[in-house]
């Protein structure tokens, strides 16, 4: 495959992500585009259309050659007179209506053809039966004006005919008499030319006498309505069904454009592609949103309250990722972090560490977010004494580090007094890292967020590997670069991000799951 074609099948799923990521967006659009269209459907009138179809008469003038410019021409100009005020006036006497001529010329519409005489005269009216009468009465009107038009013109030619009759007739008269005087009195050779002067004027007579009758016997060629207008059996307005499937056409695109909008001026992080390309490390594993039952404190242990789940297992691959990752950089000390707080990192901290318990590991969970202790609800431990009283030596490490099983000690946060970014970087906390090391094989320390308080940056060299925990649809991009940028300032090894809340696939698991049983 070439290049190209990666990239466009990149594209193609960042944008179906996009419109499944943004899809109660764009049903919302969709939803209120066709709620409008309904009631634009609803608010408008019905409206029925009704055609006569009309053929011009040939042109007065024949056109020499079959030009269609000239033709379409001859077209527009007829086609202008079937809608002028003249033609309107006659079919509103058609119509008997007292309606203006000028408000019925807003409901008609003369369809014309290139190369063609033939046009459609449409009329557009609340009844289908308004709507024939008024399409065939402009047809008529268009054919009477054009018929009295021609009998006009008719009379005119045969009013000048008549005078041509009249005229040899009156030449007739004249030379009959000469004939008569000249084969009466004058020589023979008189008699004849008056002859051939008769039978001049009698041929003209005659001729002018066909011309006249040939004028009369002419048609009128005033156009024909080819087809009648019928009586339109549905609404020419598109109806409420139509109306709403247009509407939440333009709606679906309207919203898919929003979405993308949206989506572009959205600056939080969506997918662990774009984790990966934020802070150039491959995610540790993906962690899926809990159900909602598993959303409080009491149950986020999932790995304990639901070992079987899809979400138990996605810590279990964190497990893998994690022990691997901790063995390429020699760390057996775990720093938790994140950008903000509520990513999670808490009950990704508690989790992790069980995993590892149950995988035959001793672990030893700190909780060294002494501000905003959370790892006590997880494991539902009394808030006492803890690392704070420990690092003010108001207590003992072994007095108050509390055995959850045979292989995993949480050391709770306690209740120091003091400022918590002073006290964790006392030599004692070195100290107490430094035992607990000793004692377990992994150290998880849930420290507090990057970007909240300097807190984690002063904790960085005792802590071998860092983990940053992205809450999705929470956490920005920005807000991830630079709580990585902080990190690697102090130089912190970062050994990958744990995406949490990501959407939940537990289709794959489960059906694996249920073909082994």
């Amino acid at each position: 495959m070439t290049d190209e074609a990666n990239y466009a099948s990149v594209d193609l799923a960042d944008y179906i992500r996009i419109v499944a990521r943004r899809k109660w967006l764009i049903l919302a659009v969709v939803a209120l585009a066709c709620a409008a269209a309904f009631a634009y459907a609803r608010s408008q009138p019905t409206k029925y259309t009704a055609s006569a179809q009309l053929e011009f008469p040939e042109p007065a003038q024949p056109v020499a050659s079959p030009n269609p410019k000239v033709i379409q021409g001859y077209v527009q100009d007829q086609a202008s007179f079937v809608k002028s005020q003249t033609v309107a006036a006659r079919a509103a006497d058609i119509l008997d209506t007292a309606t203006e001529p000028r408000s019925l010329l807003a409901d008609i519409e003369v369809v014309t053809n290139e190369e063609s005489r033939v046009v459609t005269v449409r009329a557009t009216a609340e009844t289908a039966a308004a709507a024939q009468r008024q399409a065939q009465a402009f047809a008529q009107a268009y054919v009477q004006l054009r018929t009295e038009e021609g009998k006009a013109d008719l009379d005119r030619v045969l009013a000048t005919k008549d005078a041509t009759v009249a005229a040899a007739d009156d030449a007739l008269a004249v030379a009959s008499r000469q004939y008569d005087a000249a084969c009466r009195d004058a020589t023979e050779a008189r008699c004849a030319i008056a002859l051939r002067s008769l039978d001049d004027a009698t041929q003209a007579l005659s001729e002018a006498k066909v011309d006249r009758a040939n004028a009369a016997s002419t048609p009128i060629d005033a156009g024909r309505i080819l087809s009648p207008a019928v009586r339109p059996t549905k609404p020419s307005t598109p109806g409420p069904v139509r109306t709403v499937a247009l509407g939440g056409l333009a709606g679906l695109i309207l919203g898919i454009c929003l979405a993308f909008v949206r989506d572009r001026l959205d600056s939080r992080v969506r997918d662990k592609a774009e984790i990966q390309s934020t802070i150039g490390l491959a995610p540790l594993a993906s962690i899926p949103l809990f159900p909602e039952r598993y959303r409080k404190r009491s149950t986020a242990l999932i790995t304990v309250h639901a070992p079987d789940s899809p979400e138990a297992d996605a810590f279990r691959r964190l497990r893998a990722s994690v022990l691997i990752a901790a063995r390429e950089v020699g760390a057996r000390v775990l720093g938790v972090t994140s950008a903000n707080a509520s990513e999670g990192k808490s009950t990704v901290s508690a989790n992790l560490a069980v995993t590892l318990s149950q995988a035959g590991h001793t672990v030893a969970l700190v909780s060294a977010d002494i501000r905003r202790p959370s790892l006590e609800d997880l494991f539902d431990r009394p808030l006492g004494p803890g690392l704070g009283e420990v690092l003010e030596g108001s207590a003992t490490l072994d007095a108050v580090l509390h055995m959850v099983s045979s292989s995993l000690a949480i050391l709770p946060s306690g209740n120091a007094a003091a400022n918590p970014s002073d006290l964790l970087l006392t030599p004692r906390m070195h100290r107490v890292v430094a035992n607990l090391r000793d004692q377990y094989d992994y150290v998880i320390i849930d420290t507090p967020p990057v970007l909240a308080v300097a807190d984690t940056l002063g904790m960085v060299p005792i802590i071998g590997a860092m983990m940053l925990v992205v809450a999705l649809d929470s956490t920005t991009a920005a807000e991830v670069t630079e709580a990585e940028e902080q990190l690697a300032r102090v130089g912190a090894k970062l050994i990958g991000a744990v995406i949490n809340r990501s959407a939940p696939d537990s289709q794959r698991y489960y059906g694996y799951h249920r073909k082994d049983q």
